[in-house]
């Protein structure tokens, strides 16, 4: 069977296996294949770069590293970290000052960006994960309150973020999690706020925590959340003067 009888498949990728003028009766099988062979790459680079902008075009693509951490993710071993901050009431704090922390929390209006990203995963029309700004975030899922038996000790403290942190995250949603807990000893309370590896990292996520925290009581109390803040803005790359 003559190798030109097979039919070919045509992508507009900007490559021609063959030269113009010339189609493939031309050629013999050795030579057909070895053209073939010789612009694979070629090829395959051009295709990429197509099926990567045709499914990319809605979202922000997670890049490699990122994306990797949705390859090993299981109900077993769960990609997410996790960040514990203890906190001291202040000396006038009402006996529901922290539910009335969360109720400010829950009723914040802005989600900042990276916390408002919700994960599209690959499917028949997006071949590549990609991250979605979400709009219609439920804050009362996102924002949580537990309760440790009064006084809370470090034991019971460490079994409840054993449990808190053993639940993986609803990828449906923006992947993180922010939970007060009260009954701390020492008129205490904690925050535990968890994100997977693929939306932030550890270290960036301190950084973003701290961004919104303040060494100022008072100023403190003034300050938006956490996930009001988000990144920081990038300082512009100012342009060397020309030189004559």
């Amino acid at each position: 069977m003559a190798i030109a009888s097979y039919p070919v498949v045509s992508l507009n990728t900007g490559f021609n296996p063959c030269p113009p003028g010339m189609g493939l009766g031309n050629f013999g099988r050795v030579g057909v294949l070895g053209f073939c062979f010789a612009h694979l790459p070629a090829f395959l680079y051009a295709l990429s770069s197509v099926l990567w902008k045709g499914f990319c075009m809605s979202g922000k693509p997670l890049n490699p590293l990122d994306a990797s951490w949705l390859l090993v993710e299981s109900r077993h071993t769960p990609m997410h970290v996790g960040g514990l901050i203890p906190f001291t009431l202040p000396d006038d704090a009402a006996p529901d000052f922290l539910r009335q922390l969360l109720a400010d929390f829950r009723a914040c209006e802005r989600v900042a960006a990276p916390w408002n990203h919700r994960l599209r995963l690959p499917g028949l029309k997006n071949l590549m994960p990609v991250w979605e700004e979400e709009t219609d975030i439920d804050l009362e899922y996102h924002v949580r309150l537990s309760a440790l038996p009064k006084p809370g000790g470090e034991r019971e403290l460490g079994q409840l973020i054993a449990r808190l942190h053993s639940q993986p995250l609803d990828l449906g949603r923006p992947p993180w999690e922010c939970e007060f807990i009260e009954g701390l000893e020492g008129r205490r309370f904690a925050l535990y706020i968890k994100m997977h590896h693929s939306l932030i990292d550890g270290i960036s996520g301190m950084r973003l925590l701290v961004r919104a925290m303040s060494t100022d009581p008072v100023a403190s109390l003034r300050l938006p959340p956490f996930f009001a803040v988000g990144m920081p803005a990038r300082p512009r790359r100012e342009e060397p003067a020309p030189t004559a």
